[in-house]
């Protein structure tokens, strides 16, 4: 029985897409008959994190050389690991493999290898942040002119450091054989600083229980994430000149929750804009399949559309900020509407045609049916082994 070892900084329990499409992977590979383990910052004695082990942690790379040698894995699976485990979690890998075959793959879900902010996004002196130039963002100058932590220089150049020594200097981005990349974009950005890459988009999205919610019969809006100040929510709700038409919930927490609500509070949106918490699989399914419209009005730079590809998945239309994933996704769907982010005419516009095709009960009437057949559970599984057995895979169109 082939056995692979999955490694992600936290435990797969962890609500983020990471772990989403981790535990997605693991379970597809099980069927199939393959042993799957997954080693995590839970597994370590002590899970603290210092400047010291955040630039490479001594007890990770023990913890793990103890699993790698106890397990004998033929395959390791990178996911995330820069915060907790740390990129000592490569040494590691790199020195059980001179004396155990191995292979070595990496999912990319974000731009941790790319820059030393792994939402591909900086920050400007003044207040506010600015995603990368993917045509500078491999400069020396670039890097070190660049505060990449809203924390302040301390953090962002904690965070340089980590990056340089790691990448830069001892080359540990290129332990993995081959970084499997969900977005064309983030793979044309990884494929000058990694052996090899394999664009293999994320499986079509899988609800446990079908939602059950039904549109009402006004122009619904929603909000799906993280209330954070990269997320884009309350500079989308400051632009905007009035309420968007209809209504709008919001469903998530996170530091820039007391902003949005004291945006909507102040511009008298209180009976349009409902703000619903955090909320579980399921309840955030059945809050997607009751939009009409999806906002993703993100400041950073996408990786991959995840979100996107539910609402999609789920007959509710998008509308985006034009950046990376995101418009890829969109692209690649052939419906959506993208807006460019600073753009409040053209954002105006791609509202005005929302809602115009609501009227026209044409909103939600897209087919997507191609988008997904690509992406269907077979084909990623199939695309995950051939990366595994070093097998190529047959391109998506």
């Amino acid at each position: 029985m082939p056995r692979v070892l999955h490694v992600n900084d936290f435990p797969l329990c962890f609500g983020g897409g990471t772990e989403v499409i981790a535990r997605r992977t693991i379970e597809l590979l099980e069927k199939t008959g393959w042993d799957t383990r997954i080693f995590t910052s839970a597994d370590l004695p002590d899970e603290g994190v210092t400047a010291r082990r955040y630039l490479s942690n001594p007890i990770a790379a023990l913890e793990l050389t103890r699993t790698l040698e106890a397990f004998r894995p033929d395959v390791v699976h990178l996911h995330n690991f820069y915060h907790r485990l740390s990129p000592s979690v490569l040494t590691a890998i790199d020195r059980h493999r001179r004396t155990q075959p191995l292979r070595v793959v990496m999912t990319a879900h974000d731009f941790h290898l790319v820059c030393p902010n792994s939402g591909g996004t900086w920050f400007p002196r003044r207040e506010g942040r600015l995603p990368i130039d993917p045509t500078r963002v491999g400069g020396w100058g670039y890097l070190l002119s660049r505060r990449w932590d809203h924390r302040g220089m301390v953090h962002s150049w904690l965070r340089v450091a980590q990056h340089v020594w790691n990448y830069r200097w001892n080359s540990k981005r290129r332990v993995p054989e081959v970084v499997i990349s969900p977005s064309r974009f983030l793979e044309d950005m990884l494929r000058p600083i990694v052996r090899e890459t394999r664009f293999v988009p994320h499986p079509a999205p899988k609800w446990t229980t079908a939602p059950t919610a039904i549109r009402p019969a006004t122009l619904t809006w929603l909000f799906l994430g993280r209330l954070e100040p990269e997320k884009g929510l309350s500079e989308l709700l400051e632009s905007l000149p009035g309420p968007l038409p209809g209504n709008l919930n919001v469903v998530g927490d996170g530091s820039d929750r007391a902003r949005c609500e004291s945006i909507v509070s102040s511009r008298g949106w209180t009976d349009r804009v409902r703000f619903l918490g955090r909320l579980s699989h399921e309840e955030a399914a059945n809050a997607i399949a009751g939009a009409h419209v999806l906002v993703v009005p993100s400041r950073m730079v996408e990786s991959y559309g995840l979100v996107i590809a539910e609402a999609l998945s789920l007959g509710t239309n998008v509308l985006a900020t034009d950046l990376g994933g995101s418009r890829e996704t969109i692209e690649s769907a052939g419906t959506g509407y993208l807006f460019r982010r600073g753009d409040r005419d053209q954002l105006l516009d791609r509202i005005a045609r929302i809602e115009s095709a609501f009227r026209d009960g044409a909103l939600n009437r897209f087919d997507a049916s191609a988008f997904f057949a690509e992406r269907s559970e077979e084909r990623y599984l199939r695309q995950i082994l051939d990366v595994y057995e070093g097998r190529r895979s047959a391109a998506l169109s």
